[in-house]
């Protein structure tokens, strides 16, 4: 199941899944939010102590002033465009645990 947006026919497949299958998948979900939790924690983070991380760095042959804070608001900019990637997953992935949840209860404790 991918993050990336939420789609009818995986909402229909969760409310059609055995219990069993939506527990553990109420369980994986939620280890992802919390990853997606802390990589947008690591995000800011970076932002607040002006910190790059190895895998986003950028580089030029060009050693003057203007090149050195073009590349250090490049970097700001892959950041912040890495925050929104992990909302948005968060969010997505929080959607799917209400769906799951409100299917569990109404499964195992019916009215």
């Amino acid at each position: 199941m991918e993050f990336y947006q939420v789609k009818a026919s995986q909402i229909q497949m969760l409310k059609k899944a055995d219990t069993v299958f939506l527990a553990l998948w109420y369980f994986k979900i939620l280890l992802r939010c919390a990853v997606y939790t802390q990589n947008i924690w690591f995000y800011s983070m970076c932002l607040k102590n002006r910190l790059t991380p190895n895998y986003i760095r950028l580089r030029t042959h060009n050693n003057s002033g203007p090149a050195r804070r073009a590349i250090e608001k490049g970097q700001r900019i892959w950041i912040k465009e890495d925050m929104k990637i992990q909302y948005n997953r968060r969010d997505v992935a929080n959607i799917y645990l209400k769906v799951i949840h409100a299917e569990l209860l109404f499964r195992l404790y019916p009215v």
